[in-house]
């Protein structure tokens, strides 16, 4: 545990030099720096000290295993040159996201569907990706072939205040196991809004409606 270091990039770049999975715990209130890009490298379990009292504006990229919550993650818009990256959190490998606020115009979320990535009792909450207005997306953040898809895992989550709660960028076949269903979305125009029809193969629940 890092509990001392003055911001979440000083404590990661720490935990990426050890082996064995790590736990950062975060204190209240907000953290930022400009346009933060953290990267953790090795398992890392990130705990703020809730939705209300630990606030992040930077986008976490996770390289291994996370695990997050107990916070507010506003995200960011990373300049890379030409372009931005504008989100909270990318998912291109195993994770586990709960009990967390994502809020605002830089508070989206990226997931490989590779990923095995566990999604639930979330908030997302008037996030609008300001070119692709949706608050969630599923996207190629890795190169995997098709034979590694593996299992999805998104439910009890509330998404509100968007035009498009989830975007397919790709293929959202989510395994066998995979379940995404109850989840719960209000002033919402589209849920799923899939422009090039990727395969979607869900199996288990299926989504909720709009309300």
């Amino acid at each position: 545990q890092f509990p001392y270091y003055s911001n979440l990039e000083q404590a990661v770049a720490i935990v990426n030099q050890y082996q064995d999975a790590s736990e950062i715990k975060i204190g209240e209130g907000t953290f930022e720096e400009d346009d933060w890009f953290v990267i953790p490298e090795k398992p890392l379990k990130i705990t703020g000290s809730g939705q209300d009292k630990t606030t992040l504006r930077c986008i976490i990229y996770s390289l291994n295993y996370l695990e997050l919550s107990e916070t507010r993650m506003e995200g960011a818009d990373y300049d890379i040159g030409n372009e931005h990256i504008t989100m909270s959190l990318g998912l291109p490998s195993s994770s586990y996201i709960h009990n967390n606020l994502f809020y605002g115009v830089n508070g989206g979320v990226a997931i490989e569907p590779t990923s095995n990535t566990i999604l639930e009792n979330n908030t997302f909450d008037s996030v609008v990706h300001p070119e692709y207005q949706t608050s969630l997306s599923f996207e190629g953040l890795e190169s995997k072939s098709k034979e590694e898809t593996e299992n999805i895992i998104m439910r009890y989550n509330e998404i509100k205040n968007t035009p498009i709660a989830i975007q397919l960028f790709r293929s959202a076949d989510c395994g066998v196991n995979g379940d995404l269903g109850n989840n719960l979305f209000l002033d919402v125009e589209t849920v799923v809004y899939n422009p090039y029809n990727y395969p979607q193969g869900f199996m288990g629940n299926a989504w909720a409606e709009s309300n």
